[in-house]
């Protein structure tokens, strides 16, 4: 009988990384952990590296705030061969020899994210399009990119009616 061996990525708890995983439970189904949250997260990344911004994707910062208690580290269970195939594109695309973990872990979640949130686009005509510039021109002047959290809660709560 064969043994297969648990890989984990070690980590410090950031506000930043838990917001990530926080956001992505919110995009995900209910009652899901972050072993298969990062796990569907990687192989979204790897079934779809060819459509990821990465220029953009390592400028993004996390937007989202971690309200929860920051444990002093994390451990996370990978699947060894999607990891692999993961730091692989990372060092091709980066151009860089050595992947960190914390660095991997945020730029997947990013990719994941952000594909959630930009998986639906919206169709308008010229004159909707219009009013909808006006509008997000109006509740731009309106809002600060610190109420963030509440929008998308809004907009969460508005996309389930």
């Amino acid at each position: 009988m064969l043994e297969t061996k648990n890989v984990y990525a070690s980590l410090r708890g950031t506000p930043e990384i838990l917001s990530l995983f926080q956001r992505a439970k919110d995009l995900s189904d209910i009652g899901i952990d972050n072993h298969t949250i990062f796990l569907r997260a990687e192989e979204f990344f790897v079934e779809n590296f060819n459509t990821i911004n990465f220029n953009k994707l390592n400028r993004k910062k996390a937007t989202y705030k971690y309200e929860g208690v920051v444990p002093s580290s994390l451990k996370i269970k990978l699947n060894d061969s999607i990891d692999a195939k993961v730091e692989s594109i990372l060092k091709e695309r980066y151009n860089i020899k050595v992947v960190q973990s914390p660095w991997k872990i945020r730029i997947v979640l990013l990719a994941y994210i952000t594909y959630f949130l930009e998986k639906q686009p919206i169709e308008v005509d010229s004159k909707l399009n219009n009013i909808n510039s006006l509008k997000v021109d109006l509740f731009e002047q309106i809002c600060n990119e610190n109420d963030i959290d509440i929008l998308l809660k809004i907009k969460d709560i508005l996309q389930r009616k």
